[in-house]
């Protein structure tokens, strides 16, 4: 964004009373005490190249945010978040937008208060999908310390999102007796026109920050200042290492993609399509910073009002409409939430599709609900699910401190099995052994690894006992309130991608690969496999867990396609009656699931009528045999 000229705009409208600018006072006071002054984080700064040191240790992404107006409509606004790789000539590794329209005009001293909602979205937006190149350090189009009230957009941020900053200003701020007049005659003075770096000190004493020039003699520096857990030192540094011309490389490319992206979109789509959608973005982004501040999760609230978690997740993404009777209790419980949004949670869901696009109604209902479903389910797993994982991983760390090393009866119960989904003419059948094991213990030799999800959708679970449980109790309860909501079953796919969606978003932590099995009266028998890190893959068969590498060869030669249901569930019961007489950590009996239009039938395959592999071998007797029998006869060697 060019210069605070811009940025102070006016905006059509009344501005926020006294009393509200008394509350964002005192907000912005509260947070400055939060502020950290110095280094406080674990990279350092690149050494010279004449110096070596490990890369993980540097500093290599170097992120920038900016926020661009339209010149038509200045409520109109587009904020991007660039990243840069400092160790490879600083080439872009990651770049993000998103358009709102504000309805905050722009307060002298309060910008935080208009954009810092825009960028802290874009911020969380990269940590929830996981991005390999989270920014290490933020540099920010706005002050920091160097600001009238010593708390700029810049702090204000990195307080907020506990990141490291650094405010990057094109204009000065009139604060403790510097001046714009004062520094334009002390860059032209003589003794400091050779000067790159020129400290700026108040008439108090104390450095508010940097001006900063690209080159030897110019009157148009930038002005560093300290964000966030960075010192002014350090800051002035990695400025260096990122300027190329006048403004630091990440500040520069986030202004010109966000300038870039806001002129496609109006290209691209009508004005009122865009207001609708800057209104959708802005309207989620203010209720979830009301959450936030509320302190409580989406089952608190859930809890508290009556209602599911997932509709109100739902309403707070506004893809679910308030209902009137429910206002005075989420009132009471969210004493922050505004007339304005109450007014605004009690329109019609704001869909963010087109329902043009999709004639046929049943499918279109399918479609939609599985999309905002996911995206809801996905708030509600970031609150609770990974929490509670964080917490299992901690304390299964614990336990290994104190494992004993010849056996650990209190590790984590793993099921080295044998899981298979085979489709037929017809339907599917599904197939596992019993064995769950802990270590070299055998833990449960009769365990049921499938899962029963909905009426015509079962999941079979292989690794981690605990964790393929969790998942199953999740996606079970989920697609039970999704049946509710659409008066009809879930599909297959929805159930295979509920289960995608929990592998994926906490591939980090989960051990566990399954494969769900099902029919529906829209694409008949389906099989997916969901392995280890969460990927979602569609097959005519699928085969899992540690029996599956005996396998892979005797399904080439045995699968054909269109087998009737007998043929495939002798195939099922053949094949893991395999893996059992050649893995050590499958065992115990085989239970089938066969699902089909006519329902679910399951069968169980006691181990001792199962089919033998070894028969070629006559039966020896062996030394305890001989020892025990009535008149043992010595041994001929």
């Amino acid at each position: 964004m060019e210069g605070i000229n811009e940025k102070e705009e006016a905006q059509e409208g009344t501005g926020p009373g006294s009393a509200e600018l008394g509350r964002w006072a005192e907000i912005q006071d509260t947070l400055k005490k939060r502020v950290i002054t110095v280094d406080d984080f674990p990279w350092r700064l690149p050494p010279p190249q004449s110096q070596t040191e490990s890369q993980q240790q540097q500093l290599k992404y170097v992120g920038g945010v900016d926020v661009s107006f339209s010149k038509e409509d200045p409520s109109m606004a587009c904020g991007s978040l660039v990243v840069l790789e400092l160790l490879h000539d600083l080439r872009l590794v990651y770049q993000e937008y998103t358009c709102v329209r504000l309805d905050i005009p722009y307060v002298p001293g309060f910008l935080a208060f208009r954009e810092a909602p825009i960028l802290v979205h874009l911020l969380e937006k990269m940590k929830k999908d996981a991005s390999p190149f989270y920014p290490q350090v933020l540099m920010v189009d706005g002050n920091g310390l160097l600001h009238p009230r010593g708390f700029g957009l810049a702090s204000h941020l990195g307080v907020i999102a506990d990141i490291p900053t650094i405010g990057i200003g094109k204009n000065l701020h009139h604060v403790d007796g510097l001046t714009r007049s004062g520094l334009r005659k002390l860059l032209e003075a003589e003794e400091e026109r050779a000067k790159g770096i020129i400290s700026l000190r108040g008439n108090s004493g104390f450095i508010w920050g940097a001006a900063m020039r690209s080159n030897q003699g110019s009157l148009k520096p930038v002005f560093v200042s300290i964000g966030h857990r960075v010192s002014l030192e350090t800051a002035i540094k990695i400025v260096n290492m990122t300027c190329k011309y006048r403004v630091p490389e990440p500040i520069r490319q986030a202004d010109i993609r966000s300038r870039e992206h806001l002129r496609k979109l109006k290209l691209k789509c009508p004005s009122d399509a865009i207001a609708k959608c800057q209104s959708k973005a802005n309207i989620n982004s203010r209720l979830q910073i009301i959450k936030q501040k509320s302190g409580k999760s989406y089952n608190q609230i859930a809890e508290e009002t009556g209602l599911t978690n997932v509709y109100v997740a739902q309403l707070f993404k506004r893809q679910a409409q308030l209902k009137p009777e429910i206002v005075p209790k989420l009132r009471a419980i969210l004493p922050n939430l505004l007339e304005e949004l109450l007014h605004e949670l009690m329109k019609p869901p704001l869909r963010s599709y087109d329902p043009n696009l999709i004639q046929e109604p049943t499918v279109y209902r399918l479609n939609g609900a599985v999309m905002h479903f996911g995206e809801s389910i996905k708030e509600i797993i970031n609150e609770e699910f990974c929490n509670w994982m964080v917490l299992r991983k901690t304390l299964a760390k614990v336990n290994k401190n104190r494992m004993d090393l010849n056996m650990d009866l209190n590790a984590p119960h793993s099921m080295g099995t044998t899981i298979i989904g085979v489709t037929y003419n017809g339907g599917v059948v599904l197939g596992a052994d019993s064995r769950t094991s802990t270590g070299m213990y055998v833990a449960n030799r009769a365990s049921d690894k499938i899962t029963q999800l909905t009426d015509n959708v079962y999941v079979c679970r292989s690794g981690s006992a605990a964790d393929s449980q969790l998942v199953s109790d999740y996606v079970r309860y989920f697609l039970h309130q999704h049946t509710i909501q659409l008066g009809q079953p879930a599909t297959v796919k929805v159930a295979a991608n509920l289960i995608r969606l929990l592998s994926y978003n906490n591939k980090n932590m989960l051990e566990t690969g399954l494969i769900v099995g099902g029919w529906d009266k829209y694409e008949g028998g389906k099989i997916y496999g969901i392995p280890l890190g969460g990927t979602l893959i569609e097959q005519p068969f699928a085969i899992g867990g540690s029996g599956s590498s005996y396998l892979y060869g005797f399904f080439d030669q045995a699968w054909k396609e269109g087998m009737t249901k007998d043929e495939a569930e002798q195939l099922v019961v053949k094949a893991v009656s395999l893996a059992i007489a050649r893995d050590g950590a499958s065992g115990g009996v085989v239970r089938t699931v066969v699902i089909n239009s006519e329902g679910v039938t399951r069968n169980f395959y006691p181990g001792d009528k199962l089919q033998l592999w070894h028969e070629e071998l006559e039966p020896q007797n062996s030394l305890l045999d001989i020892l025990n029998s009535p008149s043992p006869e010595p041994m001929n060697i």
